[in-house]
């Protein structure tokens, strides 16, 4: 993962740029032959970047919303990171995010 990407983006969304990359290696889907909008994913979560919003809400507070970075949104969402996966993949089929307390990832 990109510096500028890491900066940008909460630890769990790093862990899941990883496991959709091995996924999609292991899927033997070739991204460069398939029609994007016929690739969707799904991903279970119990917490979107929690520490990285909060980080992200304290200028907000403290000095005003022109100091808010424009990436704070997908953060503290659910699907956040999802929608990450789907804009580093180019998947631009269905999309869900599971969330279910502890359980988001079984379901």
């Amino acid at each position: 993962i990109d510096r500028k990407t890491i900066v940008r983006t909460p630890r769990n969304t790093h862990f899941a740029f990883i496991a959709a990359t091995e996924a999609l290696a292991s899927s033997g889907l070739d991204m460069e032959k398939e029609d994007p909008k016929l690739v969707g994913s799904v991903m279970g979560t119990t917490l979107g970047g929690s520490k990285y919003s909060e980080k992200g809400l304290t200028p907000l507070f403290t000095k005003g919303p022109g100091y808010v970075s424009p990436f704070l949104p997908t953060t503290l969402l659910y699907n956040g990171a999802m929608s990450q996966l789907s804009i580093r993949h180019n998947l631009q089929g269905f999309t869900l995010t599971v969330v279910s307390e502890t359980a988001g990832g079984a379901e």
